[in-house]
């Protein structure tokens, strides 16, 4: 029975490495669908950090301004 005990634990570290690199895999699918989201959103994204900025930008000359 000394076979089977080194094809279980051989079993086991291949199931182990197969769940690492299912999640690595799962980990970068997800990198990419949040970077191809990034990407459609960025137009609306740097239209809003413009916005923002300018607000901002505004309130800091209009307190400079006011002292």
């Amino acid at each position: 029975g000394r076979s089977k005990k080194k094809l279980k634990s051989m079993r086991k570290i291949g199931v182990h490495t197969f769940v690492e690199v299912n999640e690595k895999i799962n980990r970068t699918v997800l990198a990419m669908l949040k970077l191809s989201q990034l990407t459609t959103n960025i137009c609306s994204f740097t239209h809003l950090i413009r916005y923002t900025g300018s607000l901002f930008f505004l309130k800091m000359t209009q307190r400079q301004y006011t002292g």
